[in-house]
């Protein structure tokens, strides 16, 4: 059978799978991998900066954006068992919108990726505003 087979993957052919959108059920597991880091951002006083980052892996992991200061107080609670044996590599993107920002909304924000395998990945971005003249 054509999905015993293809059971057992190593990493680089499941992002391929992954970018080919392939139905191939991936038995194992994925620790969390950045797909997508977070980017520098600059603003006006006033303006809306998004800051955003993606990850994938299996089982889908849980990404959450923070100010750096802050980012040693979050605590990730890993799953007690597995994924289940039918789970596919999920992605999860995350958006932070500082609504107007002011001058106090200036600083590095960091984002983190975890799920039950491996350790927690994160990203680092600067995000500054240039205040109106």
């Amino acid at each position: 059978k054509q999905w015993y087979q293809r059971r057992v993957r190593d990493k680089d052919n499941l992002q391929n799978d992954f970018a080919q959108d392939s139905p191939v059920s991936i038995f194992a597991g994925l620790a969390a991998d950045m797909t997508e880091a977070l980017a520098n951002e600059t603003v006006q006083a006033g303006e809306t900066p998004f800051l955003s980052c993606t990850a994938r892996g299996n089982p889908s992991p849980l990404v959450t954006i923070t100010r750096r200061e802050q980012a040693a107080a979050i605590t990730f609670v890993r799953p007690a068992f597995p994924p289940a044996r039918n789970a596919k590599i999920r992605t999860s993107r995350v958006t932070l919108e500082i609504i107007d920002a002011a001058e106090d909304d200036s600083g590095w924000f960091v984002c983190i990726a975890c799920n039950y395998y491996g350790p927690c990945v994160a990203s680092e971005a600067y995000s500054a505003l240039i205040p109106l003249l």
